[in-house]
């Protein structure tokens, strides 16, 4: 995600004024496994979706109050969806996003300690958690 408008200074400032980036080493990248990753194997501390608990890898949220919505967005040529295979990708991305499945992606904040109880589909399989080095 390109950060043209400065958005993670503003996040900064607000939730982590106190410390000065200057004295801090910091990542940041625009993928997310990547970022998973470094944080999961030891980097430190960074901001992940709440989905990452469905996800596997075993990191525990501190429950700091912040909170940063992002849309998702699909889009398409129209007349792309007449191709079968097109469809069926449309059809495919629109289920795993869907948030009546997905609790993770509801507009509402839903903490992932609730997951468990709303979430009752198959168990998610441990995509981040092949993302860690072996100990």
């Amino acid at each position: 995600m390109a950060d043209d408008e400065k958005i993670w200074e503003d996040s900064y400032k607000k939730h982590l004024g106190d410390f000065s980036p200057a004295s801090l080493v910091s990542l940041r990248n625009n993928v997310s496994s990547a970022h998973f990753s470094a944080i999961a194997n030891g980097a430190g501390l960074g901001f992940l979706p709440t989905y990452v608990q469905a996800m596997g890898g075993g990191l525990v949220p501190l429950g700091l109050e912040i909170r940063a919505a992002r849309d998702i967005w699909l889009t398409y040529r129209a007349d792309a969806k007449r191709i079968v295979r097109i469809d069926q990708t449309i059809h495919w991305i629109t289920q795993v996003f869907n948030p009546r499945d997905f609790p993770w992606f509801r507009d509402d904040f839903i903490h992932p300690d609730r997951f468990a109880d709303l979430y009752k589909g198959q168990p998610q399989n441990n995509t981040f958690g092949r993302l860690l080095m072996p100990r």
